[in-house]
């Protein structure tokens, strides 16, 4: 449209200069892209071209002119007609659609209380199927939650009636080899008996503090309370409760701590886990073997680890102490120590409640390294 209207300046304003030629040629050019219905312009068009063939002095070309310029002008009238019908046609449909709005809205209007008191009674049916199943979802999980304290009570007594009943009949039988042959032992043999005694006894405390931790922690008396602490001086603790017993199995501890590397977590559950930890990193060892008890600090996170050079485990062993459902079974060390099954199980728990978990890394006859990552 904008070269049309620019094509007929130019035909004006060669017939005002006179170049009956060039105007022709705009004329031309005007028809050539105008569309059948551009009435407007052609009619100007063919109005200009009668003028510039009749000083060309072409009658026949001015005649047929002519005769264009009127046909386009009924052709312009039936269009504008059939536009004004046209809009009278749509002004009747319009009206004929607001009457059948009219009536719809009504049955709308019907339909929308008719889905409301649906809706109300589908409502109260669904607060109704909701309350059953709250109820039916809170006695399942108190079923639940009781046959987890059964289980937990199941397993308590079967420690208390099983593992706890080994150090003790250690002990007696220690004590009585002590006394009925006293004055018989020499030297090594008494120092042997006394080791013995000495290993009962610890295992017996070993066992009576995670029997309190556990106890403590299913009652839900133990609280978590976070503490930023140094893990260093934590390891270093802990490394000399089990350096005897390390020793009396010739078995290196040795530390790889980074120094004032501290963590944000309940100091009393670490020191508990880090012991659990050792324990077993003692009692797996093979004599004359080496334990590394490493800290690290790096990217926001510090790493503990406790790597021992003992039996190791199996592939199926490590997938079945990470599935806290399995029921841990004692495993006797690597000189007879006895334990209660108790110590990962109370690592797991803790760590969950510093946001942490273990990691196991072992491989059979070549040792186990497992560690957990916390918070600096």
């Amino acid at each position: 449209m904008l070269i049309q209207n620019v094509y007929a300046h130019y035909i004006r304003y060669y017939r005002l200069e006179k170049d009956y030629t060039e105007a022709l040629n705009y004329a031309n050019k005007v028809i050539e892209i105008s569309q059948p219905a551009h009435y407007s312009m052609l009619i100007q068009v063919y109005d200009h071209l009668v003028g510039i063939y009749a000083h060309l002095g072409n009658e026949e070309m001015v005649i047929n002119s002519h005769r264009q310029f009127y046909s386009l002008m009924r052709r312009q009238s039936d269009y504008n007609l059939h536009r004004s019908l046209q809009e009278i046609q749509v002004k009747y449909n319009v009206q004929e659609k607001e009457l059948e709005i009219a009536r719809q809205q009504s049955e709308i209007k019907q339909t929308v209380l008719q889905r409301r008191m649906l809706s109300l009674a589908v409502l109260f049916a669904l607060m109704l199927s909701g309350m059953f199943y709250y109820m039916y979802f809170i006695r399942r999980r108190r079923n639940k939650e009781l046959h987890l304290i059964n289980a937990s009570k199941d397993k308590l007594f079967s420690i208390i009636s099983h593992d706890l009943k080994s150090p003790v009949a250690a002990q007696k039988m220690a004590a009585e080899n002590l006394l009925e042959n006293f004055d018989a032992y020499d030297k090594p043999l008494l120092l042997k008996n006394l080791r013995n005694f000495h290993q009962a006894a610890e295992a017996q405390s070993e066992l009576l503090q995670n029997l309190f931790n556990w106890a403590q922690m299913q009652t839900g008396q133990m609280q978590y309370h976070p503490t930023r602490f140094n893990l260093s001086e934590l390891a270093k603790e802990v490394s000399d409760i089990y350096r005897l017993p390390a020793q009396n199995k010739n078995v290196d501890i040795r530390m790889d701590v980074a120094e004032d590397c501290t963590a944000l977590a309940d100091r009393s559950m670490i020191h508990a886990v880090l012991r659990n930890l050792m324990n077993n990193a003692v009692k797996f060892s093979h004599p004359d073997s080496e334990i590394i008890l490493s800290i690290t600090c790096n990217n926001g996170k510090a790493r503990v680890s406790v790597k021992d050079n003992g039996v190791g485990m199996t592939a199926e062993q490590v997938n079945a102490l990470s599935d806290a459902s399995k029921q841990k079974r004692s495993t006797t060390g690597t000189v007879g120590e006895k334990g209660s099954g108790l110590g990962l199980i109370i690592c797991r728990e803790m760590l969950e409640r510093n946001d942490s978990k273990l990691i196991i890394h072992s491989s059979e006859n070549v040792g186990t390294e497992i560690e957990f990552y916390l918070t600096v």
